[in-house]
């Protein structure tokens, strides 16, 4: 439903005080609703947050105006989902009577104890291991069926669903022979309409066949399940016991040992199976939530109590919310453990609340176990493409260098300032030291860690001091009035005399890395107080006409603050472009040297807020950089290890590795090809060669893609 004014309004101001604008263009990218994004960026308007919300503004209207605001908002906290404090922000504007109080808002108001963090951490990890249930079935009536329901991976092609869903396929415990329509399960239905006939091509998510050999197990369902009025007879507690309404699927790909993205990294995986003690050791009101695809929606969640067992102890019963297409769904309790696969309603008879069922897991487990085989720990699947069109892909040959760095600078505590600078030296242009951004956004993929970029043609390198807080302050969403609080130049000349005798400019080498330290460290952690929350939701309750929640008003009333912190950021990326020494003034190099450390300080001696800031400088290694990760680029020495690696790296984010032979038919194919007339100038040539080669092997990958073990991918 389109948003009124205010709400556009409202919106557009968190857009602008909690959305990067180098965020913003990357979600504004994924999709044709904003067509002149760049045109914004370059209108000029000050101060810098009017510009903001100016820009942020007009990109809801766009949204708004074609009914995609839901869209907008949903890869907005799919891509700051470690962001508590712009998560805090749409609860706030979500849970109004105008919206109904959906998604953030539903689950702030329902997760009530849980931290909200760590809920957001979890589905983020799990979002990709849940799926859509969807197929055809061609009755003889003249009619047409579409099944749906929800699944999730047990194993890398392994689907666990409720069996009741596959009624049209399954008889006698067997696949109806012949089938009455294929079978689908679709991953990474996060977003768009839902998926009705699976046989759509234009369908986005990720579908997968079911194997030929499908049906891995099957456990019966109980007609009236749910509904028979307790206390239930011996016989039908015995029927509840042997039949789990569940059946164990073979995909025909192992799409849990593949790579979530196409251009490879992180492996999708699969939902940990629990210990059998789990399930069994459920509490009144303990927590039960639900990642579901009700009706063959995008994926959503809604967070309900634990508030019974059956008398066969195989059924749990709860009042998380679902609907038709979420049987299958996996119930997990407030630790993030499975309990259960959802299966039912529950309304006996004269019952006065309707109830959620699942067949409890533990149950499940002692069933499919056996099928299930031991599995060696996932490892990530090198980067092989910066684009996730599969048609298009953008390929990346060598830079194991760089992308060895970037893992390791992920990790926290790093023991050596090179493990937090990185130097890509062009030795010619056109050498791909510029591609070193979308191979760190590539990479980045998943994670929520804010990426500064200067000396693009959307924002250039900073020529003083200001110009580099300003772009801080802007990206980082640190408030203009901030800035007003950098101290003064010392004096007329900008100079002061250091006890030694020599002049130091101190304010690009004190003042302001003072001033930037103090701004990280107010504005990457804020200190909550937890009685401000339940007050404000105590409020929204009393608006809609509910009961406050006791919890709400148990904390609303204590008398000392209950600090709870919200981070916004776990590390920074400041990336340079075209760096050389001739870009950076004498302050600015001053400036950067005072931020990044300088030859003999100690890594324990820099502060924390700017030890969490990993460097790239492209093109070309400044003067002032003592220490850093250093690769060199050259075009014209690309040996055929680099394609090898290449064309391994793209086998590898699909779980296979391509044989001897089929590398020495790859590399004789690119041979044959820049050898050609029409592509031997081309390929000599510095400017052209690197996109040439990009080219052929995004060719050979096409070609070649179901002898490197990536099926239909």
């Amino acid at each position: 439903m389109p948003l009124a004014a205010n709400r556009i309004y409202a919106l557009a101001q968190i857009i602008a005080t909690h959305v990067g604008l180098d965020d913003l263009a990357d979600i504004v990218a994924q999709g044709n609703y904003v067509k002149n994004f760049d045109e914004l960026l370059r209108v000029s308007l000050n101060p810098p947050a009017l510009k903001k919300f100016t820009i942020a503004h007009a990109v809801v209207n766009e949204y708004n105006d074609q009914d995609a605001v839901d869209l907008l908002k949903a890869k907005l906290r799919r891509k700051l989902w470690a962001n508590d404090v712009f998560a805090a922000a749409m609860a706030d504007f979500e849970d109004d009577e105008e919206t109904g109080g959906n998604h953030e808002a539903a689950i702030a108001r329902r997760a009530r104890t849980l931290r909200l963090p760590e809920l957001r951490q979890f589905l983020a990890e799990h979002e990709s291991k849940i799926c859509v249930i969807a197929g055809v079935a061609e009755l003889g009536d003249g009619k047409t069926r579409f099944v749906r329901g929800t699944g999730f991976l047990a194993g890398d092609s392994l689907v666990v669903t409720a069996r009741h869903v596959l009624r049209y396929h399954v008889q006698g415990g067997v696949p109806k022979k012949p089938s009455p329509g294929p079978l689908y399960a679709f991953f990474d239905h996060l977003d768009g309409a839902p998926i009705s006939d699976p046989r759509d091509p234009k369908i986005a998510a990720r579908r997968v066949d079911f194997a030929d050999d499908w049906l891995q197990d099957f456990s019966d369902l109980v007609e009236d399940d749910g509904k028979n009025p307790d206390p239930l007879t011996s016989l039908q507690i015995d029927e509840l016991a042997r039949n789990l309404d569940m059946v164990l699927i073979k995909l025909a790909e192992p799409i849990g040992a593949y790579s979530r993205w196409r251009s490879g990294g992180p492996r999708r995986g699969w939902v940990t199976l629990p210990d059998e003690k789990v399930p069994a050791s459920l509490a009144f009101d303990d927590r039960i939530l639900i990642p579901q695809h009700p009706e063959g929606e995008a994926q959503q969640i809604d967070i309900g109590r634990y508030k019974a067992t059956d008398a066969s102890l195989t059924r749990i019963r709860y009042n998380t919310e679902t609907d038709k297409g979420t049987s299958g769904a996996p119930c997990f309790n407030q630790h993030f453990q499975l309990v259960g696969m959802h299966n039912s309603y529950f309304k006996p008879p004269g019952a006065s609340e309707v109830l959620n069922q699942a067949i409890r897991f533990d149950h499940i487990l002692k069933r499919i176990k056996a099928r299930i085989p031991s599995a060696l720990p996932l490892t990530q699947a090198r980067l092989w493409s910066v684009s996730e069109d599969p048609a298009r892909p953008e390929v990346i040959i060598g830079r194991r260098l760089f992308l060895s760095w970037i893992q390791d600078a992920f990790a926290n505590d790093l023991a050596s300032r090179k493990e937090r600078v990185y130097v890509a030296e062009a030795k010619w242009p056109k050498c791909g030291a510029s591609f070193s951004l979308p191979i760190l956004k590539a990479a980045l993929r998943g994670k929520s860690d804010p990426v500064i970029v200067m000396g693009t043609d959307r924002q250039t390198l900073p020529s003083t001091p200001l110009d580099f807080v300003a772009v801080i302050a802007e990206q980082l969403n640190i408030p203009a009035r901030e800035i007003a609080n950098l101290p003064e130049r010392a004096d007329g000349n900008f100079r002061v005399r250091s006890p030694d005798g020599d002049k130091t400019n101190l304010y690009p080498a004190r003042d302001v890395p003072r001033w930037i330290k103090d701004a990280l460290s107010l504005h990457r952690v804020v200190q909550v107080d937890q009685r401000e929350i339940a007050r404000k939701q105590i409020d929204r309750d009393k608006k809609a006409g509910r009961d406050p929640n006791a919890e709400d008003v148990r904390v609303e009333a204590l008398a000392t603050p209950v600090l709870i912190p919200h981070q916004r950021w776990e590390r920074i990326w400041i990336v340079l472009d075209n760096a050389k020494d001739s870009a950076f003034s004498e302050e600015v190099s001053a400036l950067l040297v005072k931020l990044i450390g300088k030859t003999g300080e100690s890594e324990d001696s820099i502060n924390e807020e700017l030890r969490r800031i990993r460097w790239l400088f492209l093109g070309s290694k400044p003067r002032f950089i003592d220490e850093a990760t250093v690769e060199i680029l050259d075009q014209m020495v690309l040996p055929d290890e680099d394609i090898e690696d290449c064309i391994r790296a793209f086998a590898e984010s699909f779980n296979s590795l391509p044989t001897p032979e089929i590398l020495k038919t790859v590399l004789e194919f690119i041979v044959i090809r820049r050898l050609g007339e029409a592509s031997k100038t081309v390929y000599e040539n510095s400017a052209t060669r690197l996109r040439f080669l990009q080219a052929e092997i995004a060719d050979v990958r096409n070609y070649f893609r179901k002898q490197l073990g990536a099926g239909g991918a």
